[in-house]
């Protein structure tokens, strides 16, 4: 029985794998991401477009589970 150990720091994004399940060497178990920093794209309004400009730093609520707020 091994420990799948990640190739660097991050938060697990997605995973395939169940505990005890027999996998082939080289197999992806999941995808680890560095949510430290993003690059979001995303529709606003015309009203809010005039308020920030670019590089401007915002706060960004993301469909996770547990939620988490990105700033």
């Amino acid at each position: 029985r091994l420990s799948p150990v990640a190739p660097g720091a991050g938060t697990i994004v997605e995973w395939s794998a169940r505990p005890g399940e027999w996998t082939p060497a080289g197999k992806r178990l999941g995808r680890i991401a560095d949510l430290s920093s993003l690059r979001i794209s995303a529709p606003i309004t015309p009203q809010l477009a005039q308020i920030l400009a670019a590089g401007t730093r915002i706060r960004v609520r993301l469909p996770l589970h547990p939620p988490k707020v990105v700033q």
